[in-house]
Formats: structure tokens, C-alpha cells, sequence
């Protein structure tokens, strides 16, 4: 009986042991279940914030929309244009992080008349080593005249530049004369402008997308202003903005209208892209952008649409993204550069009957054509060579190192060679036509230009600007050296 009363403590001990152990365990299941809960709460609670933010930007962009200066053209579908943007979040741009502005081409910006003034053979504007335009004309010279055919230049840029993003444009006046040239100064200034005070509402990219279309809008308007009906030119216009995320990187968020194109070059893998492909496919011919701001359609003069896209690309820091207007990218068409459509392994003789049977083939072709030649061109160790046209001054960079600079320079000096025997001919012959043989007279005379930015901060510094129209006119063959660049006058007879 006493070891009996012994063991009555233990048992008593084990049955609590095990009471214990059970509302352990219940407590256990009961923590699971509250934590559950609250991560459950939570997820409906970050429902409810981005349900909060979508309500928040519709009535943004609704309000947005009553006030005139967001109303958006006829024909515009925004939420089908914008339906492929991803909702990223971004650092807003502070207007007190402003650095610079530049308009061009700064050369012959005074009056638009051809014989007013010389017209400037090569403009180029820099913002330190982040950002490089260059413009300039591929046309023949006017016999006995200080003129080119096609003056005055009609591509048209803008840019406005802070600390963590940039607002561009690039315009492409339709046709020759003042007008097309009127037509896409005032849509690329009126477009950065504009964007230039919405920096406040550009929180994320569901809420730059709709600006982008309001700015293209504005851009119409600011053309047609102070004309009547079918008076006023027309323009292509690739615009955007460049912006940084909240998580890191960046975003380069885009509306384009005609055939100017964009490129981004990765820095890591050293691959291009073609963000704006494709935007030709609904061209007639050769000489059809595509769409154009302006009156152009209509019996009430509407801007032709049919090729309106908003796009987006993301980048990383030292990533490069480049604007050419048709004057570069039509000279990196292997049409253009006297290559047949079957040493492409298109099965047609000529360009015009592969696009006849081969249309999507034809495209293709021609975009991996592009991106193949950009690819070689810029990522080749060779990249140096050959650019005695426009230099910078003291060491060359290495070639690992791609630059704006390089990048542009590249690009015009092979338009400006590509063009050389047609311009010559056209210039010795000016009563001819030009003969269609691209063998023998590759390439496509235009206004060419090309706009460089690396992705990153930009500096607070200000803007190189070099005019030949302002230099005194060196010997034939030998450099000028100006500010950090050098500039040649062509080979021949001393004219580009």
C-alpha cells in the first residue's frame, strides 16, 4: 500500500504532464490558425490598397479627361493601346532635379529659308558622355548655291534632361519645305513640354501611358494652331520618357506615330532591340510612314493613326537606347544596301515581288537584317575605325566601351558613306534622275538623324552644341578641331 501511495504523486505528475502537453498543443494549432488569419487579413488588406490605387488612377485619368489640355484625338483607344503596359512603380521626377534642355538641330534654326543663311552640314549636341543627337542632311548640293536639296532639314528633337530621367522626342517632317519643318519643331517641343509638367502625376506606368497619348495630342494641336484647314504640315513623332523604379532599374515608356525607330542595347548580354517593330507593316510604300500628326485624313483634317503604338522597354544602368529617324534605319535595309531578297534566303528576284509573295518573310528578314548589322557594327572591336567624319578629341575610348557618341557617330557616318556616290552623281548630273541601281547607288538621301542616352543619372552640366554653319571653313581634307570634337569636311569637293 505505500508503494501503491508512491506511485499516486508520479501518475498525478504524468497526467498533468500530459494535460499540458495537450493544451500545448492546442495552443499550438489555435498560434497556426490566428497566423493564418492574419496572413489572410493581410493579402485582403493589400487587395484592398491596389483595388484603393486602380480606383485612385481611374478617377485620375478621368478627371484627367474633362480637362481640355488631356482630351485625347478621335480614334484613340487607350485602354487598347495601353493594355500590354505592366503597372511598375516609379520614383517620381522632381522638376527641381532639372539639368538641361535641347532643341535641335541647333545649326539652322534661324530663318527656315534655304538661301537665308548657310545651312549647317552636321549638327551635334552633347550632354556629357550621357547623351549624343546628331543631325544632318544626305541630300546633293544645289549647284552655285550655299543649299541643299530638301533644306531645311526637317527632323526635328527635344530633350529635356534631369537628374533621374529624361523627356525625348524625335520628329520626322513630312515632305520638304517649311512647313513639314514648322510641323515637327513644334510637335517635338510641344510634346517634351508638355510631359515636362505632369512630372507629378508620373507615380507609376499605368499613369504615364494615358500622358504619353494626351502629350501626342497636344502635339497635333500645337501644329494645326494658327491654320486653317489643310494648310499646316504633318510630322511622324517618337517620344517618351525615362524613368526610374522603385525597386531598381529603369523604364523607358514610349508613344510613337510614323516610321522613326527606337533600339535598346543591353549592357550585359551587348543584344539590340528593335522596341518599335514592326511599325512599318502598314506602310503603302517607301514614302508612307505609316501615320503622321498634322491634317491629314478626313474631310476635317485628322492625324493618320493607323500605326499609333505605346510601348515600353526595361533597362538597367549603362544600358543604351537610340532614336533614328527613317534617314538611318532606311540605310541599314539590306534593299537599301544593294543585297538581293535571295542572298537572304527569300525565294523572289527583286524586293518588290518578295514583299508581293512573302510579306511577313519579307519583314522578318529585313528586322533580323537590322538587328544584325547594329550588332556588328556596334559590338565590334573595330568600331573605331572609320569614323573621320566626327571624332572626339584626346584618348579613344576602348572598344569595349559603347558610347552615345560612338553610337551616333557610327550611324551617320555610315549614312553619309552609304549616300556619297548617289549625292555625287545627283551633284554632277542635276538635271538627271537618279538611276535605280542600288549595286552601284546603295542607300537612301534624307535628313538623317540619330539620339544616343545612356540609362543612368544624368549629370548637371550643360549641353555641347557644334555647327558647322558657324566655322570658319578649313582646307579640303584636313580636321577642325572644336570643343571636344573634331569635325571634317567631306572628301570631294568639301561638302556632305
Amino acid at each position: 500500500m505505500a508503494q501503491d501511495s508512491r506511485g499516486d504523486p508520479l501518475k498525478q505528475l504524468l497526467s498533468e504532464i500530459a494535460l499540458i502537453e495537450r493544451q500545448l498543443q492546442s495552443s499550438i494549432v489555435q498560434r497556426d490558425i490566428f497566423v493564418a488569419q492574419v496572413k489572410d487579413l493581410g493579402t485582403h488588406i493589400d487587395r484592398l490598397q491596389e483595388s484603393l490605387e486602380d480606383k485612385k488612377r481611374e478617377f485620375r485619368i478621368q478627371y484627367d479627361r474633362e480637362d481640355s489640355k488631356f482630351k485625347l484625338l478621335p480614334g484613340i483607344n487607350e485602354s487598347v493601346l495601353c493594355q500590354n503596359i505592366p503597372v511598375v512603380q516609379l520614383n517620381p521626377i522632381l522638376s527641381a532635379s532639372f539639368c538641361n534642355t535641347i532643341i535641335g538641330p541647333s545649326g539652322d534654326t534661324q530663318p527656315l529659308s534655304p538661301k537665308a543663311s548657310p545651312p549647317s552640314p552636321i549638327d551635334l549636341q552633347t550632354h556629357g558622355d550621357k547623351i549624343c543627337v546628331c543631325n544632318t542632311s544626305t541630300y546633293p548640293w544645289i549647284p552655285e548655291s550655299n543649299a541643299r536639296q530638301g533644306d531645311p532639314i526637317a527632323d526635328r528633337y527635344a530633350l529635356k534632361v534631369y537628374s533621374n530621367g529624361v523627356i525625348f522626342a524625335l520628329a520626322d517632317g513630312c515632305n520638304w519645305g517649311r512647313l513639314p519643318c514648322e510641323a515637327a519643331s513644334r510637335a517635338s517641343e510641344s510634346f517634351v513640354e508638355f510631359l515636362s509638367l505632369q512630372l507629378h502625376r508620373m507615380l507609376d506606368s499605368f499613369a504615364v501611358a494615358p500622358l504619353l497619348l494626351s502629350a501626342l495630342t497636344n502635339a497635333h494641336q500645337s501644329i494645326i494652331t494658327g491654320y486653317n484647314l489643310w494648310e499646316s504640315g504633318t510630322t511622324t513623332l517618337l517620344g517618351g520618357v525615362l524613368l526610374q523604379q522603385k525597386e531598381g532599374g529603369w523604364i523607358c515608356m514610349l508613344a510613337s506615330i510614323g516610321d522613326c525607330k527606337v533600339f535598346h542595347w543591353d549592357r550585359s548580354t551587348c543584344a539590340i532591340t528593335d522596341v518599335t517593330k514592326g511599325n512599318r507593316a502598314d506602310s503603302i510604300d517607301a514614302s508612307d510612314p505609316g501615320g503622321r500628326l498634322g491634317q491629314y485624313v478626313g474631310k476635317d483634317g485628322q492625324p493618320d493613326l493607323r500605326n499609333l503604338i505605346v510601348s515600353y522597354q526595361a533597362c538597367n544602368d549603362g544600358d543604351l537606347l537610340f532614336l533614328v529617324s527613317d534617314g538611318v534605319h532606311d540605310n541599314i535595309d539590306p534593299q537599301q544596301l544593294g543585297i538581293a531578297p535571295n542572298e537572304l534566303g527569300i525565294p523572289a528576284p527583286t524586293w518588290d515581288e518578295a514583299k508581293k509573295m512573302h510579306g511577313p518573310m519579307v519583314a522578318q528578314v529585313k528586322n533580323d537584317f537590322r538587328a544584325s548589322w547594329l550588332s556588328s557594327r556596334l559590338n565590334s572591336a573595330d568600331r573605331n575605325i572609320g569614323l573621320d567624319n566626327i571624332t572626339p578629341s584626346g584618348p579613344v575610348p576602348p572598344p569595349e566601351e559603347l558610347t552615345p557618341f560612338k553610337v551616333v557617330s557610327t550611324l551617320v557616318r555610315h549614312c553619309l558613306d552609304l549616300t556619297r556616290h548617289s549625292r555625287e552623281f545627283m551633284e554632277n548630273n542635276p538635271t538627271m534622275k537618279q538611276p535605280v541601281d542600288y549595286k552601284k547607288y546603295p542607300g537612301k538621301m534624307d535628313h538623317t538623324s540619330a539620339m544616343c542616352i545612356r540609362v543612368g543619372t544624368m549629370p548637371h552640366i550643360l549641353n555641347r552644341s557644334i555647327s558647322e554653319s558657324s566655322l570658319p571653313s578649313p582646307p579640303l581634307g584636313i580636321y577642325h578641331s572644336i570643343s571636344r570634337h573634331n569635325l571634317i569636311k567631306p572628301r570631294g569637293d568639301g561638302r556632305s
